[in-house]
């Protein structure tokens, strides 16, 4: 049986590709950390929340709406608490952020005290904003 090995300069593999590689090795690690949006009693919430950040990638940057979106997306992981009280102000604020280049590989885990899909249906939370931050819903 073949043993598979890293690649290295000894194969004659310049620089660039090595690096090359390495980028997309860490890209497709990044593709498989899904958005993460947990519903239920704040205390519960924050227990899931820790248990899934044990695993997330690291840093990882907390935002609340009170605050100002963050000023660049220097994070691998951002924790949203309580979502479902963001202003459509602050959600419009917030969908802006996210259109930036560099937010695309961010892992996003948010909380909400309600069901958030309601308030798409009555119009008081942005719909593509619900989608791109549920990929996996959990209830806890």
């Amino acid at each position: 049986m073949r043993r598979s090995r890293a690649i290295s300069a000894e194969d004659g593999i310049d620089d660039a590709f090595t690096h090359w590689v390495r980028v997309a090795t860490r890209a497709y690690e990044r593709v498989w950390r899904p958005n993460v949006l947990v519903i239920g009693e704040p205390d519960r919430c924050d227990a899931v929340v820790s248990a899934l950040l044990l695993e997330s990638p690291k840093p990882v940057y907390e935002w609340a709406g009170q605050t100002l979106v963050p000023a660049h997306a220097d994070a691998a992981c951002l924790v949203i608490r309580d979502v479902a009280t963001l202003s459509r102000e602050q959600q419009n604020a917030f969908w802006l952020w996210l259109s930036a280049p560099a937010v695309h590989h961010l892992q996003f885990i948010s909380t909400s005290s309600i069901p958030i899909f309601p308030l798409v249906q009555r119009g008081a939370f942005m719909e593509d904003l619900y989608y791109r931050l549920n990929t996996l819903v959990l209830e806890a």
